[in-house]
């Protein structure tokens, strides 16, 4: 059984797991999921580095967003992030963001109240097709009432997963089933769907250094959607993992962590 690392509840709200000492690093999950989903990034960056793993709006122990007529989903996300973790630290931050949680590091960084050094995005999203922003606008307006999560299950484990990668889906599937009864997931997935991805604006402004991180195998966030973040960008780098899908912070903790800890090294 899986001991996961006690939560702090900050002012505000934000629920984190805050381990390890050094230059902080901020972990930011994608839709449904909670700060557990880190776990073995956490335990492989704590050592060298102080390591801030989010739980995001109403997901794992964070209350929901307080979203205002004059912010859009993404927005008040990125606020309630920004309010939490400025009462931990004022010194800039490196972030990494997994499928929504790099979406939210990009809105943190172009807000330019909380100080970014770094980030390295994980299965980012970028200029979805039309065919595929209609899919997931669809999924969107869905979420209403029970929410059965097998499409996002298959999707991000494959139809019959086995061995260790059937345990993370049933994990997985305990979170996703949290997130929703706590009325966190559709917020969070309105968000994520609002957006084809990363803009060009942030992309062509953005002048730290970029990590686009994602699996060879992921049939949403593809490998030529971070290919050609990584040419757009201006200090843009470039890991795709092998035969990877979009969960590969699980299935491929061990590539994933030294391909980070590389990148937050130099």
């Amino acid at each position: 059984m899986r001991v996961f690392p006690k939560r702090r509840l900050l002012p505000g709200g934000l629920s984190v797991i805050d381990q390890g000492q050094g230059a902080t690093v901020v972990l930011l999950h994608g839709v449904g999921l909670c700060a557990d989903v880190w776990r073995s990034q956490q335990e492989a960056l704590a050592t060298q580095h102080r390591v801030i793993s989010v739980d995001l709006p109403g997901h794992g122990g964070s209350a929901l967003v307080s979203q205002t007529p004059n912010n859009n989903a993404l927005s008040s996300f990125a606020v309630a992030i920004e309010e939490g973790l400025r009462s931990l630290t004022s010194e800039p931050v490196a972030v990494v963001g997994h499928s929504l949680g790099a979406l939210l590091a990009a809105e943190l960084s172009a807000r330019g109240r909380l100080p970014v050094s770094r980030m390295a995005l994980v299965s980012p999203v970028y200029r979805r097709d039309d065919k595929a922003q209609a899919a997931v606008m669809a999924r969107a307006t869905q979420l209403t009432g029970k929410v059965d999560h097998s499409a996002t299950l298959t999707r991000w484990f494959g139809e019959r997963p086995h061995g260790s990668d059937a345990g993370n889906a049933e994990l997985c599937r305990k979170w996703l089933r949290h997130a929703t009864a706590r009325g966190g997931y559709a917020p969070a997935y309105a968000a994520f769907a609002g957006v084809a991805g990363l803009s060009d604006s942030w992309l062509s402004s953005c002048a730290i250094p970029l990590l686009f991180l994602t699996g060879s195998a992921d049939p949403n966030s593809t490998a030529r959607m971070s290919q050609a973040l990584a040419d757009e960008a201006r200090l843009g780098q470039l890991a795709v993992i092998d035969r990877a899908a979009h969960m590969l912070t699980l299935t491929h903790a061990g590539p994933v962590n030294g391909r980070l800890g590389e990148f937050l090294r130099q």
